[in-house]
């Protein structure tokens, strides 16, 4: 269930993104992630990405796909984006998110989501705050829609 829940969060954080031109630089990017809520400890993420011109196409084309079960709301102000929406699984629980993206500057996003899951009656509050910098234009190792992901 979380792993659905981090991926419904990346999945609308890339969408808002993607949905105009590009604002932001082509290259190695790297984001980090921090996830509270549920039980535990927080939980960070660092994922390395290659954007270039075909890969960020084809990740336009690809989020740009109705998803079923899930209903959004994607509006850009000046410096980015609010977003929410709600998501129904096939499993009956449901989900309902919301957050900003702002774009700092062509080098720099920052992140923040809150999510509520519901399943089976109870109630599940999810946070998430990333930071995304570009590294450089040569992506070394990491290919374009194959991201590196460190935990």
């Amino acid at each position: 269930m979380r792993s659905m829940i981090i991926l419904a969060v990346l999945a609308t954080s890339s969408a808002v993104l993607l949905a105009q031109s590009t604002p932001i630089k082509m290259g190695l990017w790297e984001k980090k992630m921090v996830t509270t809520g549920g039980t535990g400890a927080p939980t960070t993420m660092t994922a390395k990405s290659c954007i270039n011109p075909e890969a960020w196409q084809e990740m336009v084309d690809n989020l740009s796909k109705q998803h079923e079960g899930c209903t959004t709301n994607t509006v850009k102000n000046a410096h980015g984006y609010t977003y929410s929406g709600s998501c129904t699984f096939p499993h009956g629980g449901t989900m309902v998110m919301n957050g900003t993206l702002t774009i700092q500057d062509a080098e720099h996003i920052v992140a923040e989501s809150h999510s509520t899951t519901t399943n089976n009656g109870q109630k599940r509050q999810m946070d998430s705050h990333s930071m995304s910098s570009f590294l450089g234009a040569d992506c070394g190792t990491i290919k374009p829609g194959e991201p590196e992901i460190e935990k």
